[in-house]
């Protein structure tokens, strides 16, 4: 996960606590990751970040699936929603909060 945030964010401060190894994990022990992170997170923001920032799209599209249509029916009331399945819901906008926003309340 930490490579791929390097690549989406460049400049990103990331640590990694543990390390997939196909079906298996190596972690470090939970008092030394508190230690690490407390570090990692003094070490980011000592620096400057603002080059970290993601630029953000113009605009963004919520797709969300459900597994009853039910659920989409009843959250298709959410004001800006499209219904455009049975089980299907959209939601566009500018402001990536609203996104967010709607999250909270359909998903």
């Amino acid at each position: 996960m930490c490579a791929e945030a390097e690549v989406a964010v460049p400049g990103i401060a990331t640590l990694a606590t543990s390390e997939g190894f196909g079906p298996a994990t190596k972690s470090l022990v939970p008092a030394a990751a508190v230690i690490a992170i407390r570090e990692g997170v003094e070490k980011a923001l000592s620096g400057n970040y603002n080059n970290s920032l993601p630029i953000l799209a113009g605009e963004f599209e919520l797709v969300v699936e459900y597994t009853n249509p039910t659920d989409a029916y009843r959250n298709s009331w959410y004001p800006g929603m499209e219904h455009i399945a049975p089980r299907t819901l959209r939601f566009n906008a500018q402001d990536y909060f609203e996104i967010q926003r709607a999250i909270r309340f359909v998903v």
